[in-house]
């Protein structure tokens, strides 16, 4: 059988489902990140935390603090320097994540509860190591452009999101799926 053919034979996944995938995943990562987050919080400012150090700072000041104040206490502590840290350790994870889970299986842990599976849009095949990369990094114009690379899924004819486009991916259901399950999806209509 040839790719078009093979192509034809798969059944792409709804918009709902992708959507009810990726509010799984994004809760299992707030779940992982959320702990992280606040060690390097504890560990970067002071044992406090950012929000209580830039509290205190307002109070000591009678909550009136003009923007060179703000400004001399940001640099001084290095809070800027210090928060986009925390943010591209943040991201790196984040990418780890879905990079690892779609290199390892085709499918973040939302997508397996949810019998999706990202494939090669050509072929079918599993996903290489970089089309996993640029999928990633494609999340940024799907998100920048008010979500429409997200939305976009719900109107083109393979269901496929801009970042799937960019990466040349799609996203299919995997039938293997015993009854139970098949009518609990129906009961929850995903």
């Amino acid at each position: 059988m040839d790719d078009k053919k093979l192509l034809d034979n798969f059944e792409y996944a709804s918009f709902n489902r992708r959507i009810f995938s990726s509010t799984i995943d994004v809760l299992i990562i707030a779940l992982l990140l959320t702990p992280i987050t606040n060690l390097l919080d504890f560990f970067l400012y002071n044992n406090k935390g950012l929000a209580v150090m830039i509290g205190e700072f307002f109070k000591s000041r009678n909550n009136t603090v003009s923007s060179e104040e703000l400004w001399q206490f940001l640099s001084e502590n290095h809070i800027l320097a210090k928060y986009f840290f925390v943010q591209l350790v943040l991201f790196l994870m984040i990418g780890l994540f879905f990079v690892g889970f779609w290199s390892y299986k085709g499918q973040t842990p939302g997508k397996m509860i949810t019998r999706c599976k990202i494939a090669d849009a050509s072929s079918g095949a599993t996903l290489t190591t970089k089309q996993c990369i640029i999928r990633f990094f494609s999340y940024i114009p799907s998100t920048i452009l008010l979500c429409i690379g997200f939305i976009m899924a719900s109107f083109t004819k393979r269901k496929q999101g801009l970042h799937d486009m960019i990466a040349n991916t799609i996203v299919i259901l995997d039938k293997r799926l015993s009854g139970d399950a098949k009518s609990l999806e129906k009961k929850i209509n995903i």
